[in-house]
């Protein structure tokens, strides 16, 4: 009777020993850094562009290419302003860049227009950069991203309107740190005519988003960048 107590005690005395330990030891999975995993600050600031970013916009757009036959169009036609360009389109895919997406590019001409090099006497193109940067509780700098909004602007048509060509988004700097995930993606809001029937100056509204994931959180931001055909330039 006395052993049959002892193995009781003992193997009850196991087994709470069991479930302490089993509480102290979880699986790596449910053992997450809160500090880590947490995003703490986000900041986005216009920077310069370095000489390799300005060479690489004018690479992307040949402004000395011959121009090609335009089609007659009416006053009525210059001032109906569309998009002949991308509407919607990826820019940043599970952290790194989308191959060619400096080829996915959005432009506001008049109706009827089927490529921008029909037009004259366009500016050279103009490139803003911006960089954005996630830091986590720690103050580790978690997402490094930076990117160009670039443009060509005062197309005409015979000598008339100012419109837009060229329009996107470049990223030029991307750096994730390990289990956080960064995607970015473009849309065109809208293409507008500012001006009048007679001298039409395009308008033209984009939105970059982005989403920053990690096992805890989810942070999505955006930003408006609105752009004239006459060099006119904000941030929304």
């Amino acid at each position: 009777m006395y052993k049959s107590l002892i193995f009781l005690f003992s193997f009850f005395s196991s087994l709470a020993m069991a479930s302490h330990n089993s509480q102290n030891t979880m699986p790596y999975e449910w053992q997450v850094d809160h500090g880590y995993y947490s995003i703490g600050t986000m900041e986005i600031r216009e920077i310069d562009p370095t000489a390799e970013d300005l060479v690489q916009v004018y690479s992307m757009t040949n402004m000395d290419t011959p121009k090609m036959s335009t089609p007659k169009l009416g006053s009525d036609d210059l001032s109906q302003i569309v998009n002949i360009g991308k509407k919607v389109w990826k820019v940043i895919v599970d952290n790194k860049p989308v191959v060619n997406v400096e080829l996915s590019r959005a432009s506001a001409v008049p109706n009827g227009i089927q490529s921008w090099m029909e037009m004259e006497n366009w500016r050279d193109p103009v490139a803003r950069k911006y960089q954005v940067i996630y830091k986590n509780l720690y103050g580790i700098k978690v997402v490094n991203f930076e990117f160009m909004v670039t443009y060509a602007y005062n197309g005409q048509v015979d000598g008339r309107g100012r419109y837009l060509s060229e329009v996107g988004f470049v990223p030029s700097t991307v750096t994730v740190v390990w289990m956080y995930n960064f995607n970015v993606t473009s849309q065109v809001v809208r293409t507008v005519n500012v001006g009048t029937t007679d001298n039409p100056i395009a308008g033209i509204e984009l939105n970059l988003n982005w989403v920053v994931k990690t096992p805890l959180k989810e942070d999505r931001r955006s930003n408006n960048f609105y752009i004239r055909g006459d060099g006119g330039y904000r941030v929304l």
